[in-house]
Protein backbone atom coordinates (compact mmCIF):
# COMPACT_ATOMS: atom_id res chain seq x y z
CA UNK A 1 0.00 0.00 0.00
CA UNK A 2 1.47 3.44 -0.78
CA UNK A 3 1.67 6.19 1.74
CA UNK A 4 -0.41 9.34 2.49
CA UNK A 5 2.25 11.47 1.02
CA UNK A 6 3.32 9.17 -2.08
CA UNK A 7 -0.36 9.08 -3.22
CA UNK A 8 -0.44 12.90 -2.08
CA UNK A 9 2.18 13.47 -4.47
CA UNK A 10 0.55 11.40 -7.76
CA UNK A 11 -2.69 13.39 -6.86
CA UNK A 12 -0.33 16.99 -7.24
CA UNK A 13 0.68 16.13 -10.34
CA UNK A 14 -2.56 14.22 -12.04
CA UNK A 15 -4.21 16.74 -10.63
CA UNK A 16 -2.52 20.36 -10.01
CA UNK A 17 -4.98 22.48 -9.70
CA UNK A 18 -6.24 20.80 -6.68
CA UNK A 19 -4.96 22.85 -2.92
CA UNK A 20 -2.78 21.09 -1.06
CA UNK A 21 -5.03 22.24 2.43
CA UNK A 22 -8.37 21.51 0.48
CA UNK A 23 -7.13 17.58 0.49
CA UNK A 24 -5.54 17.32 3.85
CA UNK A 25 -8.45 19.08 5.48
CA UNK A 26 -11.37 17.21 3.72
CA UNK A 27 -13.49 14.96 4.91
CA UNK A 28 -14.17 11.12 3.58
CA UNK A 29 -17.46 12.61 1.76
CA UNK A 30 -15.66 15.06 0.34
CA UNK A 31 -12.43 12.62 -0.90
CA UNK A 32 -15.22 10.41 -2.47
CA UNK A 33 -17.63 13.04 -4.43
CA UNK A 34 -13.84 14.65 -6.04
CA UNK A 35 -13.18 11.11 -6.78
CA UNK A 36 -16.56 10.60 -8.17
CA UNK A 37 -16.14 13.95 -10.02
CA UNK A 38 -12.77 13.27 -11.55
CA UNK A 39 -13.52 9.41 -12.32
CA UNK A 40 -10.48 8.16 -10.39
CA UNK A 41 -10.56 6.67 -7.24
CA UNK A 42 -7.11 8.49 -6.03
CA UNK A 43 -8.91 10.47 -3.67
CA UNK A 44 -10.55 7.67 -1.62
CA UNK A 45 -7.26 6.23 -1.93
CA UNK A 46 -6.01 9.16 -0.10
CA UNK A 47 -8.19 9.33 2.37
CA UNK A 48 -7.80 5.33 3.03
CA UNK A 49 -4.17 5.74 3.82
CA UNK A 50 -4.33 8.87 5.78
CA UNK A 51 -6.56 6.47 8.19
CA UNK A 52 -4.43 3.71 8.63
CA UNK A 53 -1.45 5.31 9.11
CA UNK A 54 -3.42 7.39 11.87
CA UNK A 55 -4.26 4.25 13.29
CA UNK A 56 -0.83 3.07 13.05
CA UNK A 57 0.31 6.10 15.07
CA UNK A 58 -2.45 5.25 17.70
CA UNK A 59 -1.37 1.74 18.10
CA UNK A 60 2.53 2.18 18.33
CA UNK A 61 1.58 5.31 21.03
CA UNK A 62 -0.49 2.86 23.00
CA UNK A 63 2.34 0.00 23.23
CA UNK A 64 4.69 2.42 23.67
CA UNK A 65 2.49 3.82 27.20
CA UNK A 66 1.44 0.13 28.27
CA UNK A 67 5.26 -0.88 27.68
CA UNK A 68 6.68 2.26 30.25
CA UNK A 69 3.96 1.88 32.62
Amino acid sequence: MLSSAEILTEILEKYPFVEIAELKNATDNQLMAMSSKAGDNIFTQYGIAKKWEERERKERAKRFFQKNR
